[in-house]
């Protein structure tokens, strides 16, 4: 029994390999006039008129799906200009134990996961009462 199962497994996993590269078939897209879009990109002199074929190109090459944009998590915040010392690494992670303000030994700050808006000048207003006081003078451990 264990052996006649195993063999019906077996033979389910190689149907359902099989299956989706036979539906496949025949579904790659035509690239000719993509390829001959990309050989009036080489011999265009015209600025204006390269830049607008390459943006036909990238419309075809988005159409298939044979590119797509990867996924990239935006790293936005707001710093005033005489604010100094703030770094960040490559996992995103902020650093404050070496920030500065000029003419403050305060350093306000206001730490959030997501902005309310992307536009900055619609977060910057209204934070007053939102700020967390860090003493930037504070002895370091």
């Amino acid at each position: 029994m264990k052996k006649l199962l195993a063999m019906l497994l077996a033979a389910l996993m190689i149907l359902a390999c099989a299956i989706p590269a036979m539906a496949d078939e025949g579904s790659e897209p035509d690239w000719t006039e993509y390829n001959a879009l990309i050989a009036e990109v080489k011999s265009e002199t015209d600025f204006a008129e390269r830049e607008a074929k390459m943006h036909q190109a990238e419309d075809i090459l988005m159409s298939t799906g044979a590119i797509l944009p990867i996924y990239y998590y935006n790293d936005l915040y707001m710093q005033k200009t005489n604010v100094d010392g703030i770094y960040s690494n490559l996992f995103g992670f902020k650093f404050f134990q070496y920030a500065t303000v000029e003419g403050s030994d305060t350093l306000r700050l206001n730490l959030a996961s997501e902005p309310d808006h992307l536009d900055p000048a619609l977060n910057s207003s209204g934070l007053e009462g939102q700020h967390v006081g860090v003493d930037v003078d504070a002895p370091h451990i």
